[in-house]
């Protein structure tokens, strides 16, 4: 008796545990490891379709490297992403309160209440994603 709920969830258990070696893998070494591993006759529409279901579900720990080629993503390369997008974050953050700092002679006060509660919500959202 099997543990998976499905072909797709077996098929992808048995393609982390190939790709957990950070090497490139083709399709068809996925499909032969997952056939191997499983004892089971996975046609290649499931495991193609599994493969893509892996890659975009878990995109931040998989990717496709080029057409029929994929690899686990480092854990260094984890970490650089997530750095950079913490600095575009802190970019943006930047940028609205330069924009905080506009000529308000020419706004109503009504105007520029608006623009102040914006910005004040738009920076607390960013400010969220960094914690």
């Amino acid at each position: 008796m099997s543990n998976f709920n499905s072909n797709t969830e077996e098929i992808k258990f048995h393609a982390r545990a190939l790709l957990s070696d950070g090497q490139e893998k083709t399709t068809q070494e996925i499909i032969n490891y997952a056939k191997y591993a499983s004892g089971k006759a996975f046609t290649g529409g499931m495991i193609s379709g599994a493969i893509n279901d892996l890659i975009d579900r878990e995109r931040a720990v998989y990717r496709r490297v080029r057409r029929g080629v994929y690899a686990k993503i480092s854990e260094e390369n984890q970490s650089a992403v997530g750095d950079a997008f913490d600095l575009i974050v802190k970019n943006a953050i930047s940028e609205v309160e330069k924009a905080r700092k506009i000529d308000i002679d020419s706004l109503t006060p009504a105007h520029l209440q608006q623009i102040q509660e914006k910005s004040r919500r738009i920076i607390a959202a960013l400010e969220s994603l960094l914690q």
